[in-house]
Order: C-alpha cells, then sequence, then structure tokens
C-alpha cells in the first residue's frame, strides 16, 4: 500500500474520521511541508503517529473540512439567544458555550455577534464562547479575525458594518471589539476537548456539520463526552443533516422553530404501554371494525393508516426522541412483522436504524418506503442521508436532485412536519447536495 494511503488511512482511525474523496492530494501536500520544515519522511510520519499526537493535529486539516459563513442558519442563532436570555435571567453566574470544531472561527463568533445583537453587551460580558478545532492553519485564521466576502453570504448589511471594519487589505475585514475578547480558541481533538472538560460545565454545545463527517464509533464517544459536559439545562444544537444523538439522556425538544437536544435523565413512557398498543393492532387485525367495503375510494391497506398504527407510531417515535432507539426500533420491529406493511412505519424504523448507525438497514426500509409512497419528502431526504452514509454518492446526488424537483411547486412555508418547513428541507437538501458534488 502506498504509504500516503496507509497515512491517510491511519490518520482516518485516530481521528475517528470518515475518509473522504480527494483527501489524498491535500495530504500529499501537508506531508511535503513537515518533510521541509521537520525532515521527516512518509515513512517516518507513519510509524509516529500513534506516539506522537502532535503530528496527528499537523496532518488533520487535511482531511477535515473547515468551510463555514457567518450566522448560517440563522434560527440556531435565534435559538440560542432565546436560551441564553433564560438562563442568564434565572441564574448568576457566567454562562459558557462551545463551538466544537470551529473552523476557521465565523461559528464562535457568530454566536458573540448573535447575543451582543440580541441582548446587549452586558449579556455578552456574562458569556464565554470556548472554540476548539483540531487544525492549526484553521485556528491561526480565526485568531486573526480577518475575514473575506465568502464569509458573509447571507449576511445583511447593517450586520457587517456593525462587527466588522475595513482591515485596509483589499476586501478583507476585521472583527470589531468587543466580538473577539468574548471568544477563546484552543487547539485540540473533539475528543481531546472532552477531556479537558469538567462535568456539568457547559451551557450550549454547537456541534454542527460534524457528525456527518465521524464514525459510528467515534460519534457515539463524543455523544457520550457531550452528555458528560453539559449542564443539566444544556442544550446540543446539531445542523440538519446531523445524525440524532444516540445516548438516551438526550431528549428532543423545540425552541421556537428549532429543534435542539437537551440533556435529561427523565426516561419516557413505558415500554408496557407501547405493547398494549401492538397488542391493540394485532386484535384489529384479526377483528376488523371497518369493513373493506365501508371504506372510503383511495383506501391503501398496506399504509396502514388505522389509530393503533398512529398511535404505535408516535409511541415509537417519543421513545426514539428520548435517545431509547434499541426500544424504539423493537416495537416497530414487532409490528412490522406482523403486517401489512406500513410506509409510514418503514420510513419512521429507516430513521431510527440511521440514528443508531445501520446505515444498510436505514436504507432498505427507507426505499422500501419510498416505493410505497414515493411523494413523501422527508422520507426522501432521510433515504437520501442513509445513502451518503454507505458513500453511495451518485445515488445520493440523484435523490436530492429528485427531492429538489419534487419541492420546486411547493409553498416554503408549508410545514412538512412539526419541526421542517418546505424552506428548511430545501435548505438541507442543497447544502447535503453541495457535498456530494
Amino acid at each position: 500500500m502506498k504509504v500516503t494511503v496507509a497515512i491517510e488511512h491511519k490518520l482516518s482511525s485516530l481521528l475517528g474520521l470518515k475518509l473522504r474523496p480527494g483527501s489524498g492530494r491535500p495530504l500529499e501536500r501537508a506531508l511535503q511541508r513537515v518533510r521541509e520544515e521537520l525532515g521527516f519522511a512518509p515513512e517516518e510520519v507513519a510509524l509516529r503517529l500513534e506516539r506522537e499526537p502532535w503530528l496527528v493535529k499537523r496532518l488533520a486539516a487535511a482531511l477535515t473540512v473547515d468551510e463555514t459563513f457567518f450566522l448560517r442558519h440563522p434560527e440556531h442563532f435565534e435559538a440560542l439567544t432565546t436560551h441564553v436570555r433564560e438562563r442568564l435571567c434565572s441564574e448568576d453566574r457566567r454562562l459558557v458555550l462551545w463551538s466544537a470544531g470551529c473552523a476557521g472561527g465565523e461559528e464562535p463568533y457568530s454566536m458573540a455577534i448573535a447575543i451582543h445583537r440580541a441582548l446587549g453587551e452586558p449579556a455578552l460580558s456574562r458569556t464565554q464562547v470556548l472554540a476548539s478545532d483540531i487544525s492549526e492553519a484553521a485556528l491561526g485564521r480565526a485568531k486573526r479575525g480577518l475575514y473575506g466576502p465568502w464569509s458573509f453570504r447571507g449576511v445583511c448589511h447593517l450586520t457587517r458594518t456593525t462587527y466588522f471594519e475595513c482591515s485596509g487589505r483589499g476586501d478583507e475585514y476585521r472583527l470589531r471589539c468587543p466580538v473577539p475578547a468574548a471568544v477563546t480558541f484552543q487547539h485540540n481533538a473533539l475528543e481531546e476537548q472532552l477531556c479537558e472538560l469538567t462535568p456539568k460545565s457547559i451551557d450550549v454545545v454547537f456541534f454542527r456539520n460534524v457528525a456527518i463527517y465521524l464514525t459510528d464509533d467515534a460519534l457515539r464517544r463524543i455523544y457520550a463526552g457531550l452528555f458528560r459536559v453539559l449542564r443539566d439545562d444544556g442544550i446540543l444544537v446539531l445542523s440538519p443533516a446531523d445524525p440524532r444523538p444516540s445516548s438516551d439522556r438526550f431528549s428532543a425538544s423545540h425552541i421556537g422553530d428549532v429543534l435542539v437536544y437537551r440533556k435529561s435523565t427523565t426516561r419516557c413512557a413505558a415500554t408496557s404501554a407501547v405493547i398494549h398498543a401492538m397488542s391493540a393492532t394485532r386484535s384489529e387485525k384479526r377483528s376488523d371494525p371497518f369493513p373493506r367495503s365501508q371504506r372510503g375510494p383511495g383506501y391503501d391497506a398496506h399504509d396502514a393508516h388505522d389509530a393503533a398504527d398512529r398511535s404505535l407510531a408516535t409511541r415509537a417515535q417519543q421513545l426514539a426522541d428520548c435517545g431509547l432507539l434499541g426500544e424504539a426500533l423493537s416495537v416497530l420491529d414487532t409490528r412490522l412483522e406482523l403486517g401489512p406493511r406500513s410506509a409510514e412505519l418503514l420510513a419512521l424504523r429507516g430513521r431510527v436504524q440511521l440514528a443508531f448507525g445501520h446505515a444498510e438497514a436505514s436504507e432498505r426500509d427507507l426505499r422500501a418506503a419510498l416505493v410505497m409512497r414515493p411523494d413523501q419528502p422527508l422520507v426522501r431526504f432521510h433515504h437520501a442521508l442513509a445513502l451518503e452514509s454507505l458513500q453511495q454518492r451518485g445515488a445520493c446526488s440523484r435523490e436530492l436532485r429528485q427531492l429538489l424537483t419534487t419541492l420546486e411547486t411547493r409553498n416554503e412555508s408549508e410545514g412538512l412536519d412539526e419541526s421542517t418547513s418546505v424552506k428548511s428541507l430545501r435548505q438541507a437538501a442543497q447544502e447535503l447536495l453541495r457535498r456530494m458534488e
């Protein structure tokens, strides 16, 4: 095996990263710089990696993605300021926010800007933003606080002129005070940073567009670490395309229209209630109170829209939202073995399987659900996520293009479920498609 390829795989394993196409060439350039500056040939680098963590950090930028922009997903920052306001009003202490995987600094600086803009300088003075990344080059850019036009796409003119000033270097802008003083940068990998943080020390974690690049094992460890360092009332903010936390100690909730994950030790509804619902389903299948002759036109038995299935789907979703993925899968498996197959339950099981890291099983269920109900945009999006997890980039891109085509004629404000509008789904699909191409 070529030594560069061996180093690429070793780095990926040490960092818990999925290998991404095209990372070999940046790695070759990084290895050349190491040779020029330190005199290490690639063969020596390969031998040193596991015993010299600093060298892993030095090469990490070649395998990581550090492209972002200010106030990306603005609704997330509205949710942040709402949570910060509540905490500052109820507690007399300094809040600690963490931008985990901060890249060039746009995200942590956006957190500080959002708090200052919505709550004022006194609130920002009571807030510390911790920003960490494994890429030394990205952190260097972040600490300089100089940004070009690409970092401001989607940022209104007023925000840019309020919080930035011309640097005198072409079209670059420099952050104004007090924003830079509110952010502290640390050069650490995610798991390394988690080890340095004390239990229950963080109020908010922004962990966006990072989880999608991690292996299942690494993601499970990191979510467990996030649970440890978050305060009991802390929140975890993810991007729409990120896999949900698998820990049973995170529960999904909303701040306004934004889905966040709260640290919670509260368990969901008892499994016995779910078993009761399954028993009711079996009973109704044996003695159907609504004969086919009395059903309206267009009824499809495969969709299983009866009350028992709807109740069971709700209970399974509640279990999944609380992180009890194993129990949710058990409920859905038992029901789907009874038949007839239900597109709704297949799609739900596919989403739970995806959150559990079972990408192949997820893709099968979501594909089957789409065969039965091809008009479901959310199911198509989750099918694309499963294909992306399986690294089937071509199939994923085709699915996303088909999804975007079906959304063209729909109203942007239309709600697809409790937390997703046509607009937000389109944005998530476009973002994922950009990564695929």
